[in-house]
């Protein structure tokens, strides 16, 4: 298997690129899903200031890597 992996700042094109791996049917894992669906269940707009606090509070509850060890089991 190989893992591709896009990083980067805001509008630096990462979205961009995975609309391009999708369209090549190539499978998505999108490290940002996770903290948006945690957002959500806590019925909060999706915004910088909240996604960004959601996403502070888990690195802080969980370490800097359980997001990406959550996706990859998917």
């Amino acid at each position: 298997m190989r893992i591709i992996a896009f990083t980067g700042m805001p509008f630096s094109g990462k979205s961009e690129a995975v609309k391009i791996a999708k369209e090549q049917n190539i499978p998505v894992i999108r490290m940002g899903d996770m903290i948006w669906e945690e957002t959500k269940k806590q019925n909060l707009e999706l915004n910088d200031k909240n996604v960004g606090t959601i996403a502070n509070n888990m690195r802080k509850r969980y370490g800097m890597t359980s997001g990406q060890k959550k996706q990859l089991k998917k």
